[in-house]
């Protein structure tokens, strides 16, 4: 069983994907670097969570909730 943090990250990637197909034109729609967006969503297995703010933009980017992020089965 995956621990709550990795759900997290892969719901965020898993929404990206979606969207996207991948991380890099959401990346470009952030105005990051896909690798940094990247590393900000793997941080969050360990915890270490990016802002809400930060998370709010993606939201917005996928056009879809924050809660979206934490929906854990």
């Amino acid at each position: 069983m995956l621990n709550l943090d990795e759900e997290i990250s892969k719901n965020i990637k898993k929404i990206m994907r979606e969207k996207f197909g991948t991380g890099t034109e959401c990346a470009k729609l952030l105005g990051v670097s896909a690798r940094s967006l990247n590393d900000s969503i793997n941080k969050i297995k360990n915890g270490h969570y990016p802002s809400v703010k930060q998370l709010k933009r993606i939201a917005k980017v996928c056009e879809c909730e924050i809660t979206d992020f934490f929906k854990v089965d």
